[in-house]
C-alpha cells in the first residue's frame, strides 16, 4: 500500500494546480444526492448542471465538491457509473474538476430512520423555511440517535468495494481534483456539534482503501468543529481525537470554517504548522460574518484552495438559517449561503465581481467600451470583384420596420465554398417597399455562383416568402453535395421564425426543410421589446451532427428578462429536426446586454469559438456594440458570460481561421483585427479595399489567402455585394 504523501510531494503536486476555487454543489433541482444521481429523472438533473455549472466558470469557480451515493452506487450500478463518467465529463467540458466526498459524519440519523433501501424515484418537495428543505427530525426516544452505516461492521465490505472501485477507475484521471475519505468526521448531527468518535475505525479503514488503489490525487478528511465563536469550548486550532486522526492521514490538510474573519486568520495560523497545502472544504455563513468581500481576498492572499457553500438556491433550501442557531442573536436577513437565485441571477452582484476579479474572469469592459489594437499589420490586395448590383428604385413609403428601403440594394453577403470548386454566396435583396405593399413578399434572398474562383458570377436563383421578410441567409454543403440555407422569416412585430430550406440540384432551386425557432403573436404584440429570433449561423460538430446558433429575445419576457442571448440547437438528422435550446452567451449580472449577431467554427486544435456583438441599448438607442468572443472544448458546452473583448471592432462581427492559425475578425467597423496568438494581442491591417464595412464575412483560402465579402457603400447611396482576395505580409 502507498504511504501518506511527502510534504515535498503534496506542495509539487498543490503548486501545479495553480488557486483552486471550488464550491460544495447541489444541483438547484435536487433536495440531496439520491436525486442528483438516480436514474429516474436524470436527463433534468442533466439540463439544470449544465446551465449551473456554466454559471460556476462564469464566476471563476474551477472545482465542485460533491458527496458520492454509496446507495445508488449498490443499488444502481451500472447506471451510477455511467451518469458519473458522463458528468466528469461535462464538468470538464467547463474547465471544472470534481473533489467526491465518500462518507459523512454529518448524515448521521436515529437508527429508526435507516432503511435497508432507500427510496428511488419521485422525491419529496421540500417544507419552505427550512434549511435542508424539511423540519429537523426528532431525536428523542431513540436507541441510537447518530446512527451510520459504517457502525454496522456487516456494511464494510460493500463500503471497501465502493471506494476501491472508484479510487481505482478514476485513480489518475485529471477530472478528479483530490478525494475527500469522511465528510466532518465525529459530527453526531445533534445540536450541529459533535465530537463523537464512532467513525474512527471505518475512517481509518476508508483511507486506507483508498491508499491502497494509489491515486495519483491526493486523500484528506477535514476537522470541522469550530463553526463559530459561539461555542467556549471550541477554539481554533484545538482538535478531536478523530479529528486529529483525519489529519494524520491526509495528503493535503483540509477543515471546515463559517466564523468571522479575525478568527479565520487564527484558524490559518494554527494549521500552517503541519506544513501542507491547505483545503478550506466549506465556507460561508453571512450570518455568523463569514462572507465573500472579506475571507475570498484572504484565501486567495494566502493561497488557500476554498470550496464554499452553495451555487444555486433551490430544492435544499440553504439560504435558510440552520435551525439549531435560529435563538441567536443574528441578523438572519441575509442567506446563510448560496450565490445565485434560481433563474440564475446574482443573489449580490459585488460577491460575483469579487469572485471574477479575484480569479481573473473580470472583464472591465463589458460591452460599454473601446479597445486599442497594439499596433498594425499590413496586408496585399487583388482588385475588388463585383457580384451583385441592384439598381435603386422609387421609394413608395415606409416598409414594415418604418424605413425607405428603396436604395437599400443588396446586403448581408455569406458564402460556401463547395467541394467541387464553385463558391456560392447568398444575399438580400431590398427591390420593392415590403410585404406591406407586395404581395410577393417584402426582403428576398438571391444566390449568385462563381466558376472561377470569384473572378466572375452569375444569378443563380431568388428566393421569397409571401407576405414575409426574409435575411440572415447563411449556407451549408452537407455530405451528399445537398445544400442547406438558414435564414430570418419575419413579419415585424408580429411573427418571427428561423426557417432551413434545402436544395439538391446546387442552390437553383430550394425547397422548405424545417423550422430552427420561432416566436409568433398578433400584430405588434412582439414589439417593445422584441420579442424575436435572429441570425442564425450553421456549424458541423466534430461528431458529424448539424449545429446552430441564433440571436433570441424570447426570455424577455421571463426573469431575469434578458434583453437578448445567444442560444444554440443541434440536429441529429442534418436539420430536418431540432433538438433543446443551449445557452451559448448570456451576462447572469447584466441582463439588459445583448449578445448576438454569433458566427462559431472549429479552431484547428479541435476547440469551437463564437464570435459575436453586445449590443447595449439606452432608451431603445444602441451606445456600443463591441465585439466579444467565447471558448468552448466541446462546441456544446459554454460558459456563461460574454467572453472577451476583440479591440477596435464594432457591430455584427466575422470570424475566420487562416491555414497558419491566425484569427481573424472582422465587423461593421471597416476594420480587420488580425491575432498571432490565440487572442492574447490584438492588430489591426493597415490598408483595406472599401471605405466601410457592413455585415462582411470572413473566407479562408489556400496559401494562407484569404477572402473578404462585403456589402460595400456605392455612391448613389445604399450597398452592393463585392468581394476582395487579400493575404497578410
Amino acid at each position: 500500500m502507498a504511504d501518506i504523501w511527502s510534504r515535498e510531494r503534496a506542495w509539487n503536486w498543490y503548486r501545479e494546480r495553480g488557486w483552486i476555487v471550488g464550491c460544495n454543489y447541489i444541483p438547484s433541482n435536487c433536495l440531496g444526492i439520491l436525486e442528483i444521481w438516480q436514474a429516474y429523472n436524470h436527463d433534468k438533473v442533466r439540463k439544470t448542471m449544465e446551465k449551473e455549472l456554466a454559471l460556476a466558470a462564469y464566476t471563476g469557480i474551477n472545482s465542485v465538491r460533491m458527496l458520492l451515493p454509496y446507495e445508488v452506487w449498490k443499488y444502481e450500478h451500472e447506471g451510477f457509473m455511467a451518469r458519473f463518467d458522463a458528468f466528469l465529463d461535462l464538468i470538464e467540458a467547463y474547465g471544472i474538476s470534481l473533489m467526491p466526498i465518500f462518507f459523512d459524519d454529518c448524515g448521521r440519523r436515529p437508527i429508526e430512520h435507516a432503511s435497508v433501501k432507500p427510496r428511488f424515484g419521485k422525491q419529496p418537495e421540500p417544507v419552505p423555511g427550512y434549511h435542508g428543505g424539511f423540519p429537523p427530525r426528532s431525536q428523542e426516544q431513540s436507541i441510537d440517535p447518530s446512527y451510520h452505516m459504517a457502525d454496522n461492521r456487516d456494511n464494510w465490505p460493500d463500503m471497501e468495494r465502493f471506494v476501491k472501485e472508484l479510487v481505482g477507475k478514476y485513480r489518475n484521471d485529471k477530472r478528479i481534483l483530490a478525494w475527500d475519505i469522511w465528510n466532518e468526521p465525529g459530527n453526531s448531527g445533534s445540536d450541529g456539534h459533535g465530537n463523537v468518535n464512532k467513525s474512527m475505525d471505518a475512517m481509518e479503514a476508508a483511507f486506507a482503501w483508498a491508499r491502497e488503489m494509489d491515486p495519483v490525487q491526493p486523500l484528506t478528511a477535514g476537522p470541522w468543529d469550530f463553526y463559530h465563536d459561539y461555542f467556549d469550548r471550541c477554539r481554533p486550532g484545538e482538535l478531536t481525537p478523530i479529528e486529529e486522526r483525519a489529519v494524520a492521514l491526509s495528503d493535503v490538510v483540509s477543515f471546515h470554517y463559517y466564523g468571522p474573519i479575525e478568527l479565520s486568520v487564527q484558524l490559518i495560523e494554527a494549521f500552517k504548522v503541519y506544513g501542507r497545502p491547505l483545503f478550506i472544504t466549506e465556507w460561508l455563513h453571512r450570518p455568523f460574518k463569514n462572507e465573500v468581500k472579506d475571507h475570498l481576498p484572504l484565501y486567495r492572499k494566502e493561497g488557500i484552495a476554498c470550496f464554499h457553500w452553495g451555487l444555486v438556491n433551490g430544492k435544499t433550501q440553504t439560504h435558510e438559517p440552520w435551525d439549531w442557531i435560529q435563538h441567536m442573536d443574528l441578523d438572519f436577513s441575509s442567506w446563510q449561503h448560496d450565490l445565485y437565485h434560481r433563474d440564475g441571477s446574482p443573489y449580490r452582484h459585488d460577491e460575483i465581481e469579487i469572485f471574477r476579479i479575484l480569479t481573473g474572469k473580470h472583464n472591465h469592459l463589458n460591452g460599454d467600451d473601446a479597445m486599442s489594437a497594439k499596433g498594425t499589420i499590413s496586408a496585399k490586395w487583388e482588385k475588388p470583384v463585383l457580384i451583385h448590383e441592384l439598381p435603386a428604385f422609387e421609394d413608395l413609403g415606409l416598409d414594415a420596420r418604418y424605413s425607405h428601403p428603396g436604395k437599400f440594394g443588396s446586403q448581408y453577403g455569406r458564402m460556401v465554398l463547395l467541394r467541387d470548386g464553385s463558391w456560392l454566396t447568398v444575399y438580400t435583396i431590398y427591390d420593392n417597399n415590403g410585404y406591406t405593399y407586395e404581395a410577393s413578399g417584402g426582403n428576398k434572398l438571391e444566390f449568385a455562383i462563381s466558376h472561377d474562383k470569384g473572378n466572375s458570377w452569375e444569378r443563380l436563383s431568388e428566393l421569397g416568402h409571401p407576405s414575409r421578410d426574409l435575411d440572415n441567409g447563411q449556407l451549408i454543403e452537407l455530405d451528399n453535395g445537398d445544400l442547406l440555407l438558414s435564414c430570418r422569416s419575419v413579419r415585424w412585430h408580429e411573427s418571427y421564425q428561423l426557417h432551413v430550406y434545402k436544395s439538391t440540384d446546387g442552390g437553383r432551386t430550394w425547397a422548405f426543410w424545417s423550422t430552427i425557432d420561432e416566436m409568433n403573436g398578433s400584430p405588434g404584440s412582439l414589439g417593445n421589446p422584441d420579442k424575436g429570433v435572429y441570425e442564425p449561423h450553421f456549424y458541423r460538430l466534430d461528431d458529424g451532427r448539424l449545429s446552430v446558433m441564433y440571436a433570441n429575445e424570447k426570455h424577455v419576457i421571463e426573469p431575469p428578462y434578458y434583453s437578448q442571448i445567444i442560444s444554440q440547437k443541434i440536429s441529429e438528422d442534418d436539420g430536418r429536426t431540432w433538438g433543446e435550446e443551449i445557452w451559448v452567451a448570456w451576462d447572469p449580472t447584466s441582463p439588459h446586454l445583448r449578445p448576438g449577431m454569433s458566427v462559431w467554427t472549429r479552431l484547428q486544435d479541435g476547440r469551437y469559438i463564437v464570435v459575436f456583438e453586445v449590443v447595449h441599448l439606452v432608451m431603445y438607442q444602441c451606445v456600443s456594440a463591441a465585439i466579444f468572443y467565447k471558448i468552448s472544448n466541446d462546441g456544446i458546452h459554454w460558459e456563461a458570460g460574454n467572453g472577451t473583448i476583440i479591440p477596435a471592432q464594432h457591430g455584427g462581427p466575422y470570424f475566420e481561421q487562416l491555414q497558419d492559425g491566425t484569427w481573424m475578425v472582422t465587423s461593421n467597423s471597416g476594420q480587420i483585427s488580425v491575432s498571432r496568438d490565440e487572442g492574447e494581442s490584438w492588430y489591426t491591417v493597415e490598408s483595406l479595399p472599401f471605405t466601410s464595412h457592413l455585415w462582411p464575412s470572413l473566407y479562408a483560402l489556400d496559401d494562407n489567402r484569404f477572402l473578404l465579402l462585403n456589402s460595400a457603400a456605392r455612391p448613389n447611396e445604399g450597398h452592393n455585394i463585392q468581394m476582395c482576395i487579400g493575404q497578410l505580409e
